[in-house]
């Protein structure tokens, strides 16, 4: 019976998509309209990030933008590229700077999820089903 299920196998990348898309669309939206862009750049300068003000910006844009396009299937490389480099970034500070304990709960779970997801599209790219990405290259 499980066997049968490859032949869906293709459908894979837009199931990622999708989830990934909405998540980073509901945390950059905050970033940029809810919590604001100067609440994120506090909060990064209380953890000494450089460039604060520039961090929280990118990071909201990556996630904001990057999500449209990696649910719409548009970009989905270079969105995911840019995803895989923030989360890598947030992983190493989690864990070498911020000296958070591993197997606490809601300490790295999220982030290696988003981070492991987004290396996938890296690496697939949209998929076959439902790219808007592959429908524009089609036409033109």
């Amino acid at each position: 019976m499980l066997d049968k299920l490859e032949k869906y196998g293709e459908w894979c990348p837009l199931i990622l998509r999708i989830a990934l898309g909405l998540i980073l669309i509901v945390y950059g939206y905050d970033k940029l309209f809810v919590t604001g862009v100067s609440s994120v750049a506090q909060f990064f300068s209380s953890v000494a990030i450089p460039l604060p003000m520039v961090s929280a910006w990118i990071a909201s844009i990556v996630e904001f933008v990057g999500g449209i396009f990696i649910l719409l299937g548009i970009f989905t490389r270079w969105s995911s590229l840019f995803v895989v480099v923030q989360f890598a970034v947030i992983l190493f500070l989690k864990i070498f700077r911020w000296k958070a304990p591993f197997f606490r709960v809601n300490a790295y779970e999220l982030d290696l999820l988003i981070f492991a997801v987004a290396v996938v599209l890296l690496i697939r790219g949209p998929g076959m089903k439902v790219a808007l990405g592959k429908l524009i290259k089609k036409k033109n």
